[in-house]
């Protein structure tokens, strides 16, 4: 019966780990968007122009 219980803490161990580290994989994960010019870059990232076109690909600056 005791094994049947560490079993299930390291089974509620590890599902609390992937829970918690799985927003930090997505968060870090980047998505290029390619561009030209600036205007090819999508205002929907934020309603000032802190969204610029730098080599080929649009970045976001605070």
């Amino acid at each position: 019966m005791q094994r049947r219980k560490n079993m299930a803490q390291n089974y509620m161990l590890i599902y609390a780990m992937i829970i918690c580290l799985f927003p930090y994989l997505v968060v870090t994960t980047k998505t290029a968007i390619a561009c030209v010019t600036n205007k090819d870059c999508l205002k929907f990232f934020t309603p000032l122009d802190n969204v610029k076109c730098v080599g080929n690909v649009c970045e976001f600056f605070l």
